[in-house]
């Protein structure tokens, strides 16, 4: 959490697996296709609503790809526009980013995910999103959140969200890359300048204790 009673998504749990209960609640979700369910603690500070506006902002301009989601409940409206419930509409923003940023590591044709709010507390939520390995949908989530974190506190500056994507994949395949940011950046095809910030967000993030 984050001091002052400012906004703040803190990870409970990310488990990936089959989660069978979870497909009742979306039928777009493949028969054959894992999940990853993350489990999260949603506050929106003092102005929730404000956070959640923020958090928008931000973040569309980072993932522009946003504003094309197609969101069957949304009652036919955006949720970029949000329900007026503004711990709902972060954790709901939250799902859409992930399944925006996975997409770009993903095999699946298509990716789909659902929210589910918990009665208590009334600001825990279930996110549950198609995957297909599970390493690439820890960092995903792990990445999701930091960014929504700081979209809704204002926080604008960050690194591409999708260079970060991109410089995890090259990791991935050579894990020597995180001892080396000059070969680092080379492989990520990053400029000099931001191959240092990206590199110690993936470190942070990749590193994560499970």
């Amino acid at each position: 959490m984050r001091r002052g009673g400012g906004p703040s998504v803190t990870i409970r749990s990310i488990v990936f697996g089959p989660h069978p209960s979870a497909r009742w609640l979306n039928p777009w979700f493949a028969r054959e296709s894992p999940l990853v369910k993350l489990s999260v603690d949603v506050s929106g500070g003092a102005d929730a609503d404000a956070a959640f506006r923020r958090a928008v902002s931000v973040l569309v301009r980072h993932c522009p790809s946003l504003k094309r989601h197609v969101c069957a409940g949304a009652d036919g409206g955006s949720f970029l526009e949000g329900t007026g419930n503004p711990t709902d509409d972060l954790a709901h923003l939250l799902e859409h980013l992930i399944i925006d940023l996975g997409a770009r590591l993903t095999s699946l044709d298509t990716m789909s995910g659902v929210t589910c709010g918990h009665l208590a507390p009334p600001n825990r939520y279930d996110i549950f999103v198609e995957c297909d390995h599970q390493r690439n949908a820890e960092f995903v989530t792990r990445l999701a959140v930091w960014a929504i974190d700081r979209a809704a506190a204002g926080r604008s500056e960050m690194p591409s969200l999708y260079s970060a994507l991109r410089a995890f994949k090259r990791v991935e395949e050579r894990p020597n890359l995180l001892r080396d940011v000059s070969a680092f950046g080379r492989a990520a095809r990053l400029p000099v300048t931001q191959a240092a910030p990206v590199l110690r967000l993936v470190r942070r993030l990749r590193e994560t204790p499970r």
